[in-house]
């Protein structure tokens, strides 16, 4: 999808959520299941990552929101070391990684009715489930 056709549909996402809770809402909250995640593939995704962290830093700052990635495998700590010497200190401010899934603080920072039922919350949405790949 051409990202900025997908920011505007955020944009619109942010503005019928802002009338209907009658506050500004502006910030785009990711959460990453790591689940499956192997040490090489994610020192292979490094050049990705800091690419789009780069590109949202520089022209989309003021939507990045808060990052928790949940499901890191024990061997994601050293690439997480490697991501934050590129990453904006801002961006580290933000950036939460867990072993294992925290429902109740993703559906006390969201809500329920936005987070969805397999993670605890109430939205009746299937996520797409990117299979593990072989190691």
């Amino acid at each position: 999808m051409c990202h900025a056709f997908e920011l505007s549909l955020v944009g619109s996402a942010f503005r019928q959520v802002s009338i209907r809770e009658n506050r500004a809402m502006h910030h785009l909250t990711y959460f990453g299941d790591l689940s499956g995640l192997r040490f090489r593939q994610a020192m292979a995704l490094l050049p990705f990552l800091e690419f789009v962290t780069k590109g949202v830093e520089r022209f989309f700052p003021e939507t990045a929101g808060k990052v928790t990635l949940f499901n890191a495998p024990a061997v994601f700590a050293p690439c997480i070391s490697i991501a934050k010497l590129f990453l904006d200190k801002n961006t580290v401010a933000n950036l939460s990684v867990f072993t294992a899934l925290p429902k109740g603080q993703f559906v006390e920072e969201v809500g329920p009715e936005v987070f969805p039922r397999e993670y605890g919350g109430k939205l009746e949405y299937e996520l797409p489930h990117i299979p593990v790949l072989p190691a």
